[in-house]
């Protein structure tokens, strides 16, 4: 004799039941989410300058800790650190700079080729019946020193 049980039948049910939590943790995890995200939009005039600083504090602390091995005073290498962040924010800002310097060049270089392909789109728009004063604004919005305007103003910002 064998003390083998019997086998059992396989038992055909349908698929296993749901957790009823999960409709429920799934819907609170999505609202939490979108609370996070609202509230880091409404405060990102003060999240993006701690991210910055945060970003540049991982990167430039393990300055000091050479620093203070080498037998500096904490305090001097902490100013080295605080004047090397000092320094990547000023090459972070010429690097703006540059750019929107670079990007004034080449909207000067192609002035002519913007100002017919306005043209361009102006007559099109006029050709498809949408009227003359609908090409005229979008005329006026895609006009050189408009874009031109409208760089700066994102430099600036």
């Amino acid at each position: 004799m064998t003390d083998q049980a019997p086998p059992v039948p396989a038992s055909d049910d349908g698929p296993p039941a749901r957790d009823a939590g999960a409709g429920l943790r799934a819907g609170v995890t999505v609202i939490a989410a979108l609370l996070v995200l609202v509230a880091l939009w409404f405060g990102r005039e003060l999240v993006a300058p701690l991210a910055l600083a945060l970003v540049l504090v991982v990167i430039v602390h393990p300055i000091r800790h050479p620093l203070e091995r080498r037998g500096w005073p904490r305090w001097a290498a902490t100013t080295v650190v605080i004047a090397v962040v000092y320094l990547i924010l000023a090459v972070l800002a010429a690097l703006l700079v540059f750019a929107g310097v670079e990007f004034t060049d080449l909207v000067v270089d192609v002035v002519d080729e913007l100002h017919a392909a306005v043209a361009s789109v102006a007559a099109w728009l006029t050709s498809m019946g949408f009227g003359e004063q609908l090409a005229d604004a979008t005329a006026s919005a895609l006009d050189p020193s408009a874009l031109i305007d409208l760089a700066q103003g994102l430099g600036g910002g």
